[in-house]
């Protein structure tokens, strides 16, 4: 049996605010920011614990709460290289009335070769960047264990 391992939820916190614009009292002033990012994985359902078997589905979930919300998006990278929605990797965005700042990777039929370093970029547009990663490792040892054993944030 193949497991994922450390299964759950991170929160880290980063703000990323450009200057603040000086002129006269009554001018507008702006600030962007991004802010408690969070990573989750969401086990196989048809499974009663946190194991998931090679060629099942996972699903990882990266949310970002950031001002202002609709200049918020979101980029993701497998071992530094840009990934785009396939078969086997679907990237969405969910519904910002639903669950504002959320992009989920679903990995189908999870193989081998999916080992590597997944990184979930939110950005605004004119503003900073929140980098946060996970790494997705296959064990060298045995050769079975998939497990999720990183997060980090990096600003």
């Amino acid at each position: 049996m193949n497991k994922i391992l450390n299964s759950g939820k991170s929160t880290q916190d980063a703000i990323s605010r450009p200057p603040i614009s000086a002129g006269p009292l009554n001018s507008q002033h702006f600030c962007q920011s991004l802010k408690k990012g969070r990573f989750w994985i969401t086990p196989d359902p048809y499974h009663k614990d946190d194991n998931i078997q090679i060629g099942r589905e996972v699903k990882i979930s990266c949310q970002v709460e950031a001002v202002p919300s609709e200049e918020l998006t979101f980029s993701w990278f497998k071992n530094g290289r840009p990934l785009r929605s396939s078969e086997r990797m679907v990237i969405t965005q969910t519904d910002p009335d639903v669950s504002p700042g959320t992009t989920n990777l679903d990995i189908i039929d999870l193989k081998f070769t999916d080992f590597g370093t997944y990184t979930c970029v939110a950005s605004l547009k004119g503003g900073g960047i929140s980098d946060i990663s996970i790494d997705v490792n296959i064990s060298s040892s045995t050769g079975k264990n998939v497990g999720y054993n990183r997060y980090r944030l990096l600003d």
